[in-house]
């Protein structure tokens, strides 16, 4: 599991790393703000944006372990106060509907068997 979850962030971070720097940098720029080209270019250096793509991995990884997951541009916070606010909802989204989905399927999958090779089977499958 740890691994593919290894794999899976390097393959996004790799395809991360194809957009230019500019593109990159523009994640920590709020909202309809305007800003500059040397403001842009301070942002790619305080972020280290210009930095090996080893090095931007490992201070990715870095910070996740340290509990830093990132900033969310959605929510405009970090990603740790978005999960806090929004868990919730989920959770209660997942909890309501989860029972509707399982008793659908449940049903759907009985008048599949039921007619087996039929045309709702097929529509069904």
């Amino acid at each position: 599991m740890i691994f593919i979850l290894f794999m899976v962030s390097l393959i996004i971070f790799t395809v991360l790393m194809q957009m230019p720097p500019g593109q990159r940098v523009a994640v920590y720029v709020k909202g309809e703000q305007r800003i500059n080209q040397a403001e842009i270019e301070k942002l790619i250096e305080k972020y280290g944006i210009n930095d090996p793509p080893i090095q931007q991995y490992g201070r990715w990884l870095a910070n996740i372990f340290k509990g830093d997951f990132g900033f969310s541009t959605t929510a405009q916070q970090p990603v740790t106060k978005a999960f806090k606010q929004y868990f919730p909802t989920t959770l209660e989204l997942v909890l309501l509907s989860g029972p509707l989905i399982i008793l659908f399927g449940i049903w759907m999958g009985s008048t599949a068997a039921v007619n087996k090779n039929k045309p709702i089977d097929h529509g069904v499958r």
